[in-house]
């Protein structure tokens, strides 16, 4: 620790002079505590770094879900394509009808969420 501090001392030495020959006109203590603020910072992270454990709790990821079912795919490229389509595509309400065994949405407009939502409450109900 006392090596580092040394190490500090003699590095905003050096920093002043090199700025002062280069004619900048440093602030040595402005210089001195930038560099102090950098030497913190870098303890912290090379003491954080080699410990195993961090010293805040660290939050466990969230697992994705990772469609392995190829319907699943389907559908969800089916919404994806009717969020952003320009005009209306009867693809997702051909599929949702074909799910319901009967006509539960419009062939004919774009659907909205609600419209979706409905249409799959009423094929799980079935």
């Amino acid at each position: 620790m006392k090596r580092q501090v040394a190490a500090l001392v003699v590095g905003v030495a050096a920093l002043v002079g090199v700025l002062g020959a280069l004619g900048l006109h440093p602030d040595p203590v402005r210089v001195a505590l930038l560099a102090l603020l950098v030497w913190l910072a870098l303890a912290l992270l090379t003491r954080v770094a080699a410990s195993d454990r961090a010293p805040w709790p660290r939050a466990e990821p969230a697992s994705a879900r990772t469609p392995t079912d190829d319907r699943f795919t389907t559908y969800l490229h089916l919404l994806e394509d009717n969020e952003r389509a320009r005009t209306p595509d009867a693809t997702l309400a051909d599929r949702l009808n074909a799910l319901a065994g009967e006509q539960v949405v419009p062939r004919t407009t774009r659907l909205s969420r609600r419209q979706i939502a409905d249409a799959l409450t009423r094929i799980e109900e079935r």
